[in-house]
């Protein structure tokens, strides 16, 4: 898992990308909601490391300002990772205690790495201030790992996605994989209570680079899940979009799996999702080329929409 912005890029007039070195079930930080045009006027909040060669050091948050300043919020002990704005932009959810996220790309070469960590899931005003646990029992859940990558529900619920081990591993001459036993996807009201499960996903097929990211409506849940069933051209473990009915329902498939994709979000009207996939592989460092594409949300009209050398990821579209 990791999460380092390094730059940010326009692509037409709908779309922004946050270039990201990621791997794993990381997720790069999103301007949002799409939905409200304070969206278009609002700070991009996002994780930064003062120490990036040193694993213990905490990662912390940073907003970039509409000015074009930057401040860092306060510092938190046990870090803040994986930031997301609430609908109405004046909270943060984000996970504490997970590892330095800027070390994690000393770690890319050698596949996905799964930490275990005291984690939990708080909020914050939109100042970094006004802290409040929220979800804090997953190192007294019998197996649990760590608890990452929330995302917020239209109606104010916050998402998030629990680890079980025992951790797996899958080896190849020039790949390491690691996954996790079980996974599950929870939801829980930003006023606290007692988190309640959408979705289970076994050792094969689980949860895969990015958050679950809600639908505009709040009925229907899109996630990468990703499959050692379907090796590709690029790795022995392939990646597919899902949509999953929020109510616990039915999930389909909405892009192929040899395209590799992942970093989903959903357009402001519901009707597209942009995502990161992998159409070509490249020899450099064994990380394939990221470009960016869009599907409408039953899975017709997939369209590329990037075609260029460079690694991007994390697709967020804008109020327009």
């Amino acid at each position: 898992m990791l999460n380092v912005a390094l730059r940010i890029a326009s692509v037409g007039c709908a779309i922004t990308a946050i270039a990201a070195t990621a791997t794993g079930c990381g997720s790069a930080s999103k301007v949002g909601p799409s939905a409200s045009k304070r969206a278009h006027d609002g700070p991009l909040v996002y994780e930064i490391s003062t120490e990036p060669q040193r694993p213990a050091t905490a990662t912390q948050l940073a907003e970039r300002l509409p000015d074009g300043t930057t401040r860092r919020l306060p510092r938190l002990p046990g870090g803040a990772r994986q930031p997301a704005w609430s609908p109405d932009r004046t909270r943060i959810a984000f996970v504490r205690g997970l590892a330095n996220a800027a070390y994690e790309i000393n770690r890319v070469l050698t596949g996905r790495q799964l930490p275990r960590a005291r984690t939990e899931i708080d909020t914050a005003d939109a100042a970094g201030r006004d802290v409040r646990r929220l979800v804090s029992d997953c190192p007294a859940t019998p197996g649990c790992l760590f608890d990452a990558l929330p995302a917020w529900a239209p109606d104010g619920r916050i998402s998030f996605l629990r680890f079980y081990g025992p951790v797996h591993s899958v080896r190849q001459p020039y790949e390491h994989q690691q996954y996790a036993s079980r996974v599950e996807l929870l939801t829980i009201p930003a006023s606290g209570g007692r988190p309640a499960t959408i979705r289970r996903w076994d050792a094969d097929l689980q949860p895969w680079d990015g958050a679950p990211r809600w639908s505009p409506d709040g009925r229907h849940i899109v996630v990468a899940l990703g499959s050692f069933a379907h090796p590709n051209k690029h790795s022995m473990l392939a990646t597919a979009l899902f949509v999953l009915d929020a109510a616990g329902g039915a999930a389909r498939r909405i892009t192929p799996w040899d395209l590799g994709a992942g970093y989903p979000d959903w357009s402001p009207d519901g009707g597209r999702i942009a995502f990161a996939a992998q159409p070509r592989p490249t020899s450099s460092y064994r990380i394939s080329q990221l470009d960016l594409f869009t599907v409408n949300s039953d899975g017709s009209q997939l369209r590329r929409v990037t075609t260029t050398d460079a690694y991007e990821s994390a697709p967020a579209w804008g109020p327009n």
